[in-house]
């Protein structure tokens, strides 16, 4: 059976997206969950850059930051994006973001959900 769609949720977007930057057959569609796709932009998240540091055994490697290589991410495959601007560790402007306003640029068949993490009454 192929493979029709990789979901890949917060640190996932990063491996995934590399995947396909990096010879990997890319799916036909790409569903990232609040993707942490700026791997030098993680000093929110607890541990992060000690953690990435340690993957890289040294600093982030630009062509293994997804964020700085969008232009190399193939267009025939359709991006669905679901994020929250509101999210305290990923942040979204440095993320979702920018993956969002680059491929966009890029002309990609994208689509995007934005989510909240504070509660919403359900009297709306």
């Amino acid at each position: 059976m192929p493979v029709t769609l990789w979901v890949s949720g917060s640190m996932g977007g990063a491996t995934s997206l590399n995947a396909m930057v990096h010879g990997v057959a890319p799916p036909p569609c790409w569903y990232g969950v609040k993707p942490a796709v700026a791997l030098t932009d993680m000093e929110e998240v607890p541990g992060g850059p000690e953690n990435i540091a340690e993957a890289f055994d040294g600093p982030v490697p630009t062509d293994r930051n997804p964020i700085e290589n969008v232009d190399l991410l193939p267009l025939e495959t359709r991006y669905r994006v679901v994020s929250s601007v509101d999210d305290q560790w990923v942040i979204y402007d440095e993320n979702s973001g920018r993956l969002i306003e680059e491929l966009s640029a890029r002309q990609a068949d994208l689509s995007v959900l934005v989510a909240w993490i504070r509660p919403v009454p359900l009297d709306h």
